[in-house]
């Protein structure tokens, strides 16, 4: 159970970040002032048919132009994208990992053969459920852990300066949202 200090530390800085993520989006700030060359996006136009991937070339007042994944430039008029995501880097699923290998681990460790009567070095049963459960959710979680390591996945943050939002309606001024993350 959460303390009450850790529930309002997270109210605070849920709030805070907020304050802050408007005050990085300075009024007529446009896409070509934001994103520089460089810089890994995801973009969804109402040209394309999906929404693709790739790395800004060049980008001015009407046209970003993006290297594809395959190594194709395409070119966008910056007035049909509907949604754009800047790349904040790659992150390790660790805890993820952790956390699949655990459970899975738990509900394995019920599966596991227990015989008090037959148990030991020589048998394949095991002397106790909790024996199973406990060694389960060591192993699983340890291999959990280890694959979540190995694996690597994008983390990616919106940017609306200047963009059209999808659907025709307006955003509201202030956006709230809380995530989590392992």
């Amino acid at each position: 159970m959460m303390s009450l200090a850790r529930v309002i530390s997270v109210f605070v800085l849920v709030f805070s970040s907020a304050t802050i993520a408007a005050g990085q989006e300075p009024p007529g700030a446009t896409v070509a002032s934001t994103v520089t060359v460089g810089t890994r996006v995801r973009v969804l136009s109402t040209t394309m048919e999906a929404r693709v991937r790739g790395v800004v070339v060049a980008v001015d007042e009407t046209v970003i132009t993006l290297a594809l994944e395959g190594g194709l430039p395409l070119k966008v008029p910056l007035r049909s994208i509907t949604e754009m995501d800047v790349s904040l880097g790659t992150k390790r699923n660790t805890l993820k990992g952790l956390a699949i290998g655990g459970l899975s681990g738990i509900a394995l460790g019920f599966a596991f053969p227990v015989d008090p009567e037959n148990c030991g070095p020589g048998s394949t049963n095991l002397c106790s459920r909790r024996e199973g459960i406990v060694g389960g959710t060591f192993l699983f979680g340890a291999l959990g852990t280890g694959i979540g390591a190995l694996i690597k996945s994008q983390r990616w943050a919106p940017i609306s300066v200047g963009l059209r939002p999808s659907g025709g309606a307006k955003r509201p001024a202030v956006e709230v949202a809380v995530a989590v993350r392992f």
